[in-house]
């Protein structure tokens, strides 16, 4: 994802377990300065795994904490974060746009929220290496990045 984003021209800020370097990354925080990082960014994008350390990992001062105009993107896993504090944060305009690929649990039911709410995007977990990734990827981006 950061080499993509530098490739667009953006700074990028990274958040790891160890602090070591990652190429194509501008600015790097461990997950223990979460909350020094997200300030800074215009889009958040997880690709975290679940684990133990990861499951409800975002929680509501992240949100108030991000920019109003922020782009929330999860293609890691569901259970990152509770569906509610996501909701609110959208609710309240801590947070401009989620793109959402995974959901705790899948598929995201029929009734859900997200289906009816403008600001969330729901993709059907394409986030895999597939042919047809970049072609999806672009079309997303242009429709809630470029045009709005």
């Amino acid at each position: 994802m950061a080499r993509l984003g530098k490739a667009f021209g953006m700074t990028t800020i990274g958040v790891n377990r160890s602090g070591k370097p990652v190429e194509s990354i501008d600015h790097l925080f461990t997950l223990d300065n979460l909350l020094e990082a997200i300030p800074g960014a215009d889009y958040i994008v997880s690709v975290l795994p679940s684990t133990d350390e990861t499951k409800g990992l975002l929680e509501k001062e992240h949100f108030k904490a991000m920019k109003e105009s922020a782009v929330f993107v999860n293609i890691g896993r569901g259970d990152l974060i509770k569906y509610e504090v996501l909701i609110e944060a959208l609710d309240t305009g801590e947070l401009s746009h989620a793109i959402l690929d995974v959901f705790d649990p899948e598929p995201l039911g029929k009734g859900h929220p997200f289906w009816r709410m403008e600001n969330v995007t729901v993709t059907p977990h394409l986030s895999s290496k597939s042919g047809e990734y970049l072609p999806r990827t672009f079309a997303i981006f242009e429709k809630t990045c470029v045009n709005t």
